[in-house]
């Protein structure tokens, strides 16, 4: 389950920067981003109809009901979720702004050595 929920990041960030330019360029941002909210809603969907809990082995009672995060348990959970937001950020930016700057760059480059 962590695999894949670890591998839809990349995969989803993959797919968006393959298609979604192309859906911009022929009908528009607005056509992009309700393509991405559209694909979201479906997988949301998809989710919520397919989705069952594992059953319990037979002569199993379930467990007691469950608790409230401690202090401690909750300011840890915020903190692993910053820092994970903080790397998908990270991995957002370098896919939004990477090729565009490494294209600056070699233009620049491409422009020194020409007048060079």
């Amino acid at each position: 389950a962590m695999a894949v929920m670890l591998t839809s990041w990349p995969v989803g960030l993959g797919i968006a920067a393959a298609t979604l330019g192309g859906v911009a360029a022929r009908l528009g941002w607005r056509s992009a981003v309700t393509t991405a909210a559209i694909a979201a809603a479906v997988g949301l969907l998809l989710m919520l109809l397919l989705y069952r809990e594992a059953p319990r082995p037979a002569g199993v009672a379930a467990g007691p009901p469950r608790t409230l995060l401690t202090g401690r348990e909750l300011r840890l959970s915020i903190s692993a979720g910053f820092a994970w937001g903080c790397f998908n950020a990270s991995l957002v930016t370098i896919i939004a702004f990477g090729p565009g700057l490494l294209i600056a760059r070699a233009a620049r480059r491409s422009a020194t050595l020409a007048s060079s």
